[in-house]
């Protein structure tokens, strides 16, 4: 007797114990809350199934009723504050006695799925809309989702206590007796479109306005799926002077059309139609204006790339994405053009004496010797990225194609760009004149860069003070490559009053082939600080990188240098003051050994 009373009492403990182990999952279908004891059991012959380690409830083939319950689908989100409800075929509501979805409390939730959700009341009266009674923010994606309301007085997407809504890449069709959507004026969120595109109206304060602006309830919605257009290269005949202007153009988009027109661009940015027909005028900016309509329901996204002749062009969406006025100023109308940008200008035959047009601080000119010599005297260069200007992209400083190019530097002299302080891709001399050493300071993403080259060239600097800063790259020196070594660039530094400054986020001074010195100058910031073939390092073999790496030579010239014994006796060759041999004599000017004596050359 005592055996069975003892286990009796085991059985009763163990059933008790899986009765207080039973897990509350947070929501309930059709009025039955669901739980780890039930959800097997309740949704036999369902269209619905829960996958409690995911915390997902499927929606599958099939139709459901509320069977005189408020609510078909209540979430609780006090207890589960993050589930996930997941339509995997067709699933559509049959009688509903109130609403069909409702969220209570605070949480986070997603309705997703590759299937269908049809929301239909079959009751007159009756909204069938998704509601909130807390504060949830809620995410729609990858759904096709209908609901259909018969009530005069009620509506189809009530939007109130929603902290957000989120539609994603969404096919949404909302009929309603009243209104598609709606959204009291003090508790409204305007839902948040990513993919998506609301064919007609606007949201404001949680409901539908009209284009117009007033506060006109609609009473169907459509919410598309769309890829907006989100690029387009249109080419346009360039101005050239004396012939005719153009009056259509091409577009390589087969979603849009393309109306062109032009305008002149006056001094005081003051614009002046250009009447078909008409000639351009040489001397004169023009801007190329064109009108996209999309010839599909496919909008325009409003950080869209389009391009005209390949150019970055600036762009504005109208008509709630259907349409946009994209735009192109080209260079002042010359009958001759240069590789070379400054402050996102072209250099070309009209401009060359006054490229900023601020005076002259800024000029261009090819020399006697046949070189293209860019002439900065206290120039203040600046380039935001206008898109208007910006050949490249980058909103670049200085921007040289040419296979060569002298920087001549007078006075005091700065550049402040959004890219590349100076950007190049053939060889580069920076330098003051002869009696003068000119000052240039250079901001950007990075300094000063060479472009990624097979075949070699050289950065010469001589006779100037440069400081270059890179915000977000190297000071002086090339950007990295995933695809093998971009480092073709040897960087020279002559003429013993040169004093280099470079500071970068990613490498101070480096990313080069080769770091030549001459006349004496070396690494004098940081202590001990060499260049390791690639970049310049610190003393412990360290990258320098976020401080100042400094090049510069002896303030006065000292002709009592010693040489080591093996070079002192090494007949004809020439030396710097420093003890460097070089090959051969000294192509620059400056103060030399040789032969044991001072030279001046």
């Amino acid at each position: 007797m005592k055996r069975y009373l003892t286990t009796l009492i085991a059985l009763v403990t163990i059933v008790m114990g899986a009765k207080a182990a039973v897990i509350d999952y947070g929501f309930k279908i059709c009025g039955n809350a669901i739980n780890s004891g039930n959800y097997q059991l309740i949704n036999r012959d369902k269209p619905w199934y829960y996958d409690p380690e995911n915390n997902v409830l499927h929606l599958t083939d099939g139709k459901l009723s509320s069977n005189g319950v408020n609510y078909l689908l209540e979430v609780n989100s006090d207890v589960n504050s993050s589930l996930t409800i997941q339509v995997d075929g067709y699933f559509e509501t049959g009688y509903l006695q109130n609403r069909a979805i409702v969220f209570n409390g605070e949480g986070t939730h997603t309705i997703c799925g590759e299937g269908k959700l049809n929301i239909e009341p079959q009751l007159t009266n009756v909204s069938g809309m998704i509601k909130s009674f807390g504060k949830t923010k809620l995410t729609i994606k990858d759904l096709t989702l209908n609901i259909t309301t018969y009530g005069s007085i009620d509506v189809g997407f009530e939007n109130s206590n929603f902290s957000e809504i989120i539609l994603d890449n969404c096919e949404i069709n909302i009929h309603s007796g009243f209104s598609a959507w709606y959204g009291y004026a003090n508790r409204s969120v305007d839902p948040i479109l990513i993919n998506c595109f609301l064919k007609e109206g606007v949201f404001y304060g949680g409901g539908i306005v009209e284009y117009a602006g007033s506060r006109n309830w609609r009473k169907d919605i459509f919410i598309i799926r769309q890829h907006p257009i989100t690029n387009a290269a249109i080419t346009v005949d360039n101005p050239t002077a004396d012939e005719v202007v153009p009056n259509s153009c091409q577009i390589d988009n087969d979603h849009c059309t393309a109306e062109l027109s032009w305008v002149i661009v006056n001094g005081d940015n003051s614009i002046n139609n250009v009447t078909p027909g008409s000639v351009f005028e040489l001397g004169k900016v023009y801007r190329a204006v064109v009108r996209l309509e999309s010839t599909s329901e496919y909008p325009f996204s409003s950080d869209a790339s389009i391009t005209i002749n390949g150019h970055q062009a600036s762009i504005n969406v109208i008509e709630n994405g259907a349409a946009a006025i994209v735009t192109y100023t080209f260079p002042q109308l010359a009958n001759t053009y240069y590789d070379v940008w400054v402050g996102g200008k072209q250099v070309n035959d009209i401009n060359k004496s006054d490229v900023l047009d601020d005076g002259g601080s800024v000029s261009f000119i090819k020399n006697v010797f046949g070189k293209y010599v860019l002439i900065l005297e206290n120039a203040n260069i600046t380039n935001t990225g206008d898109t208007q200007y910006d050949y490249t992209g980058y909103g670049r400083g200085i921007y040289s194609n040419l296979s060569g190019l002298t920087i001549r530097v007078k006075g005091n002299n700065t550049i402040d760009s959004k890219g590349e302080g100076i950007y190049f891709t053939g060889n580069l001399d920076i330098s003051g004149t002869t009696d003068n050493q000119g000052k240039l300071s250079v901001k950007g993403s990075y300094g000063i860069r060479p472009a990624k080259s097979s075949t070699a060239i050289t950065l010469d600097i001589s006779r100037v003070e440069l400081t270059a800063e890179g915000t977000s790259g190297t000071g002086i020196g090339a950007s990295t490559s995933l695809f093998g070594s971009s480092y073709n660039c040897t960087m020279k530094v002559g003429i013993a009053n040169t004093v280099v400054k470079a500071k970068g986020t990613s490498v101070s001074l480096g990313n080069l082939n080769d770091l030549v010195f001459e006349d004496g100058l070396d690494i004098v910031q940081p202590t001990g600080a060499s260049f390791n073939g690639q970049d310049v390092i610190d003393a412990n073999g360290n990258i320098i990188k976020g401080s100042w790496v400094i090049i510069k030579g002896e303030s006065g010239i000292s002709t009592g240098v010693a040489l080591p014994q093996d070079k002192a006796q090494s007949q004809d060759a020439w030396y710097t003051l420093d003890g460097r041999k070089l090959n051969g004599q000294p192509t620059k000017k400056g103060v030399y050994i040789h032969n044991g004596k001072t030279v001046i050359r």
